[in-house]
């Protein structure tokens, strides 16, 4: 299949390539909306906390893991009602609270409470750090820092590193509001189900089209015949060419057979053939108006049924000057088109063309 038959089929079922695609959409984000809702957990709330330390005397790493480790507390104390995640960032010092609960208002001041109960026990951490420092130093109140790499800072008095550990700043930055899940859900599996429905319908198109075969253009007719396409359309200008085409293939015509290779006889085209024959002697003059007029009244044009609903079509186009075959697209197939020539040349018929007509 080319991508010109392709697009046929997608033209031609335009109506099932747009309604099937719409169809799934719709179940999809219905199932989605319909499962969010009956969760008990569908808002999303973040808030952050960043600890600063501005006298630049405290160890990141060693801070960094004093936040984690009580804020990974927090989760864990965290009831059942609402489901929480904590992550730390080292670089910037801070830890983003996610809570989902089953209300906006739940997750958000979950939100909150967790970020302002770790920075109180941040704090509190902190102050009996400087405390035990208090404690555990001489008189002279001289003492040593170690850094993050293990290096030793030496002229930092402990009277320096209590005030940096009670000097540290907190910010706070709470959740204002929370986010549903169930709208990005339910786009996201819309989305799919547009995608997947606009596939699914495609697919299925192009396998019935594989299996029938029907006759979508001429490219098709080609495919099973050589012989010439002398009419592609219903108009009064289609049946001018298609008389002129007969004249073309045999010389003064005296009787033509119409017959469709399936279905009822097509009066609609033998009607098209006498206006395009009266139209020709309107429009002819002198001695070529006197021979269009003497070929127009002896001409003959017989309406058939199908091959498949009598024989009596073959016998009447084996006696005609010309015969014309009658397919009508997406309903006439390429198998039925080759079986009714067959049988019209074993009758020794003079088919001439194929008339393409829905």
């Amino acid at each position: 299949m080319t991508l010109h038959d392709l697009w046929l089929i997608i033209r031609h079922y335009a109506k099932w390539v747009i309604a099937v695609p719409l169809a799934c959409m719709l179940l999809a984000g219905g199932y989605m909306y319909v499962s969010d809702h009956m969760k008990a957990q569908n808002f999303t709330a973040t808030s952050t906390l960043t600890v600063t330390d501005p006298t630049a005397l405290l160890g990141t790493a060693s801070l960094s893991n004093l936040m984690d480790a009580l804020a990974q507390n927090q989760v864990a104390n965290l009831g059942d009602d609402a489901a929480a995640t904590a992550k730390s960032d080292p670089a910037t010092q801070s830890i983003t609270f996610t809570v989902t609960g089953g209300s906006e208002e739940a997750a958000v001041a979950a939100a909150n409470d967790m970020a302002a109960k770790t920075a109180d026990a941040i704090k509190e951490s902190l102050n009996e750090q400087a405390d035990n420092y208090l404690n555990a130093v001489d008189q002279t109140g001289e003492a040593s820092v170690i850094g993050d790499g293990g290096a030793v800072s030496s002229g930092t008095t402990t009277a320096d590193r209590v005030a940096a550990l009670r000097s540290c700043v907190f910010t706070i930055s709470e959740a204002k509001q929370a986010s549903s899940s169930a709208s990005s859900g339910v786009m996201k599996y819309a989305a799919v189900g547009l995608v997947g429905g606009l596939f699914l319908v495609i697919c299925a198109l192009a396998l019935m089209d594989s299996v029938r075969r029907p006759i979508k253009s001429k490219a098709d007719i080609a495919e099973v015949t050589d012989l010439p396409v002398l009419m592609d359309g219903n108009t009064a200008k289609d049946g001018e060419r298609l008389w002129a085409n007969i004249q073309f293939s045999v010389a003064d015509p005296q009787s033509v057979c119409v017959i469709p290779i399936s279905g009822p006889a097509r009066k609609d085209i033998s009607s098209l053939i006498v206006r395009a024959v009266d139209g020709t002697c309107a429009a002819a003059s002198g001695e070529l108006a006197n021979s269009v007029s003497a070929a127009s009244k002896s001409l003959v044009v017989e309406d058939c049924a199908s091959l498949n609903e009598e024989i009596a079509g073959a016998c009447i186009a084996r006696g005609a000057d010309a015969t014309v075959v009658v397919v009508r697209p997406w309903d006439d197939k390429a198998a039925c088109l080759r079986d009714a020539l067959s049988e019209l040349q074993l009758a020794r018929a003079n088919v001439v063309g194929i008339a393409l007509v829905k």
